[in-house]
């Protein structure tokens, strides 16, 4: 058989009951042009916000204060600040 084992199983399972396996996944290309879709509108939804803060504080110091906690919160996700590293 040509199949991988987990989709040689599920198609076994599927002749047996067909509800047995539930739906079946998306490919792993969606998966990737899902995850391509949400980087581009975090882009989009973060370039919004510095406009908006922009247009409303009237100053770039004032924007970029008002932005800071939103950069300090990306930097500990991202564990970029990782000082035990360093250690």
């Amino acid at each position: 058989m040509g199949l991988a084992p987990s989709t040689a199983s599920s198609s076994r399972s599927a002749t047996v009951d067909a509800e047995a396996t539930g739906k079946p996944s998306p490919p792993l290309e969606a998966l990737r042009a899902d995850a391509q879709r949400f980087l581009w509108a975090g882009l989009y939804a973060f370039i919004a916000m510095v406009l908006v803060l922009g247009v409303r504080l009237g100053s770039v110091k004032h924007t970029l204060v008002a932005l800071l906690p939103l950069a300090m919160g990306m930097i500990a996700t991202l564990g970029i600040n990782d000082s035990s590293a360093r250690a």
